[in-house]
């Protein structure tokens, strides 16, 4: 649940600093994705062809933020 998330969710530690969640039709019928930087509020939907099944899902979102720049811990 949503109040149930840690303290830290609400720091924004700056360079993309994403929150994501999921939109489902009821019945599971079909799904969106939706990842918001949480400093400039830019939403990118994310299409997950699969309506939730796993590895479909995945690809999809790391489709949709690999355009983004890597932090520097990451690299």
């Amino acid at each position: 649940m949503i109040d149930e998330r840690p303290a830290v969710v609400e720091e924004c530690s700056g360079l993309v600093d994403l929150e994501g969640d999921f939109i489902v039709r009821r019945h599971g019928a079909s799904a969106i994705g939706t990842l918001v930087d949480r400093a400039t509020r830019m939403l990118r939907p994310v299409h997950l062809p699969d309506a939730r099944h796993g590895d479909a899902d995945t690809a999809a979102i790391i489709a949709a933020v690999s355009d983004l720049p890597m932090l520097a811990a990451e690299r």
